[in-house]
């Protein structure tokens, strides 16, 4: 750019202009969607958390000749 300015190139300047202003355009888009993707894990792993806490904490059905806490020992017949 600083050339161009120097050899008194205003065409080229301003293309030079232009495709800076489209890469710092793109920089940012970038940097959203970096955050963005960042944002989107945090919230996966949370949610993953969350179902592995729900899936230990959820009350099984007892199988069958497994004790239940806090019943009476059944009776075989």
């Amino acid at each position: 750019y600083e050339l161009c300015k120097e050899m008194r190139q205003p065409e080229l300047q301003s293309t030079l202009l232009q495709i800076r202003r489209r890469l710092l355009e793109a920089l940012h888009e970038s940097l959203n969607l970096y955050s963005e993707n960042a944002e989107l894990h945090q919230q996966l792993s949370d949610a993953r958390a969350e179902l592995s806490l729900l899936r230990q904490s959820s009350a099984h059905p007892a199988m069958p000749g497994e004790a239940v806490p806090g019943a009476a020992p059944r009776k075989l017949s």
